[in-house]
C-alpha cells in the first residue's frame, strides 16, 4: 500500500478512527468532536464469554469437592492430555485439587487451574442461579431475565450492550456497541452483526499492510497530527490545545505501538476461542469498542456425550486458551485495562445422571479475570443437594452467612457486580438493576 492510500484509509470509517487514535495517542472522542475528557482509568474494557451450551464451571471450581455426591472426570472417562506452560495435564487434574485461597477458611479448586499460572491471582468465581433449564433461554439470559433494564431504566438490554453503553464515552471508544467475535448479541433489541477474527483481520490488513515501513507510520502520524493541530489552532479552545499537548504520542511511541498491533493482527489464524480473545484485546487496545463478546467452553452440553469424556478435553483446552489470553494481554500492556466475565444459560449438575451432567438452572458459576480483580469466591454451593444448588449471598462479604441477596436475585446480583467491576457508577447501576445489591469485586 502506498502512503496516499494509507492516509486516505485513515480518514474514513470507525476502524480508521481507531487507527488514527492508535497513531496519535488521542482518544477517538477528541478526534471526532473535540471532547477533552481523558480516558477514565476506573473503566474496564469488558470481554464477555458467552455460552448457550450450559457450562460446568461449577464442576471444577470452588465447592465442587465439598460433597461425595459431586462427580469429576477420571482417567477412565478420558485419556486426553495437554501440555500447558511446560506441564502435562490430564483428567486427573480435574479430579484432584489445589489450594485457591488459604487462611482459616481455605478454598480448594480443581488442579487444572494451576495451568493458568499467575493469572489465578486475578481470578474470581461467582456462584448464582439463572433459573433457566433449556438452551433457547440463552437469549433471555443475556438480558439477565427481567432484572437488567435499558439505558433509561425501562425495557431490557443485554449485559454486554448495557456495559458498552455505560462505558463507551469514558473509555473514549469509537463505537458504543460491543463487537461480536463469537456467538450473537443485540443492541437496543437490534441484532449486532458478527465480525469473526479473520474478518476483522482482513479488514485491517487490506488497508494497512504488514509491510508498511516505520517511515509510513511516522509520516501518517505526522500528517494526522498536523491536521489536528491546524483544526485546534483555528477552531479549538485553550483547553483543547492543552489536552492535545498532554496526550499526543511521540513519533517513536506511535510507530512502536502501531507496528506491534498490526503484527498481532497478522498473527490471527482462525476464528477459534483463542483468536477471538486475542482479537478482543486488540479491539480494546485500539479503543474501537467498549466491549467484545467471545465464545467459551468448559464442558459443553455434556449430558448427551459419553459421560464426562468431553469435559476433560474441553476444560483443559479452555485452560490453554485462558493462559494464551493472559500472556497476550500482558505482552500488549492491556491486562490492567480489561475485565473478562462468563455468561451461561445454566450450569450443570454436580452429580452424574445417565453417565453425564444434566442441565442445572439452580447453579451456574461465573468465572472472572482481569487486572485489579480480587481473588475471591462469591456465594456457595449447597453440599447437601446432590445436583448442587447455589446459596443466598451476603453482598458485603460475598459469603453465605447473613445473606441479603436471595438465590432468586443472585443472577441479577452477578450482572450488577460485573457492571460495577467494569467501572459503572452506583447511580447508573441502580438504574440498570434496581433493588438488588452488588458485590464489590475490585
Amino acid at each position: 500500500m502506498d502512503r496516499r492510500r494509507f492516509l486516505s484509509f485513515s480518514a474514513h470509517s470507525a476502524l480508521a478512527v481507531s487507527v488514527r487514535s492508535l497513531l496519535t495517542g488521542l482518544p477517538a472522542a477528541f478526534l471526532l468532536n473535540g471532547q477533552t475528557r481523558a480516558q477514565d482509568s476506573t473503566r474496564k474494557f469488558v470481554i464477555m464469554g458467552q455460552s448457550g451450551a450450559g457450562e460446568s464451571v461449577n464442576g471444577c471450581g470452588p465447592g465442587s469437592f465439598d460433597s461425595p455426591d459431586f462427580s469429576h472426570p477420571t482417567l477412565d472417562d478420558s485419556d486426553y492430555t495437554l501440555d500447558i506452560g511446560g506441564r502435562t495435564f490430564s483428567a486427573t487434574d480435574l479430579n484432584e485439587t489445589t489450594q485457591y485461597i488459604g487462611g482459616d477458611s481455605p478454598v480448594r479448586i480443581a488442579r487444572c487451574f494451576e495451568a493458568l499460572g499467575d493469572m489465578q491471582q486475578n481470578m474470581a468465581f461467582f456462584h448464582h442461579r439463572t433459573n433457566y433449564g433449556i438452551h433457547p433461554q440463552m437469549e433471555a439470559a443475556k438480558s439477565i431475565g427481567s432484572a437488567l433494564r435499558g439505558e433509561s431504566g425501562r425495557g431490557q438490554e443485554q449485559l454486554a450492550s448495557a456495559i458498552a453503553q455505560e462505558n463507551a464515552q469514558a473509555l473514549g471508544s469509537v463505537t458504543t456497541r460491543p463487537i461480536i467475535l463469537g456467538g450473537s448479541g443485540t443492541f437496543e433489541s437490534v441484532p449486532i452483526t458478527q465480525y469473526p477474527p479473520t474478518v476483522l483481520k482482513e479488514m485491517v490488513l487490506s488497508s494497512v499492510s504488514t509491510a508498511v515501513p516505520a517511515e509510513m507510520f511516522r509520516a501518517a502520524r505526522n500528517e494526522m497530527i498536523d491536521t489536528v493541530y491546524r483544526n485546534v489552532r483555528e477552531n479549538g479552545t485553550p483547553n483543547q490545545r492543552r489536552f492535545l499537548d498532554d496526550y499526543v504520542l511521540s513519533q517513536g511511541q506511535a510507530v512502536d505501538v502501531a507496528e506491534r498491533l498490526v503484527a498481532e493482527v497478522d498473527a490471527i489464524q482462525d476464528d477459534g476461542i483463542s483468536d477471538q480473545m486475542k482479537m478482543a484485546v486488540i479491539i480494546g487496545k485500539l479503543r474501537l469498542a467498549p466491549a467484545a463478546v467471545v465464545d467459551y467452553r468448559l464442558s459443553g452440553d455434556n449430558h448427551v456425550s459419553n459421560g464426562l469424556e468431553v469435559e476433560t478435553p474441553l476444560t483443559l483446552d479452555m485452560m490453554a486458551h485462558y493462559r494464551t489470553f493472559y500472556e497476550f494481554a500482558r505482552e500488549n500492556d492491556f491486562w490492567d485495562d480489561l475485565l473478562y466475565a462468563t455468561l451461561s444459560v445454566f450450569g450443570r449438575k454436580m452429580s452424574v445422571t445417565n453417565n453425564g451432567r444434566g442441565h442445572n438452572g439452580s447453579l451456574s458459576t461465573g468465572l472472572l479475570f482481569g487486572g485489579g480483580l480480587s481473588k475471591q469466591v462469591v456465594g456457595g454451593i449447597d453440599p447437601n443437594v446432590p445436583r448442587g444448588e447455589s446459596q443466598a449471598i451476603n453482598s458485603t462479604t460475598g459469603g453465605v452467612e447473613s445473606p441479603d441477596v436471595s438465590v432468586q436475585d443472585s443472577f441479577g446480583c452477578y450482572a450488577k457486580s460485573v457492571m460495577m467491576a467494569s467501572g459503572v457508577g452506583e447511580d447508573r447501576l441502580n438504574v440498570r438493576i434496581p433493588d438488588i445489591p452488588a458485590v464489590r469485586l475490585i
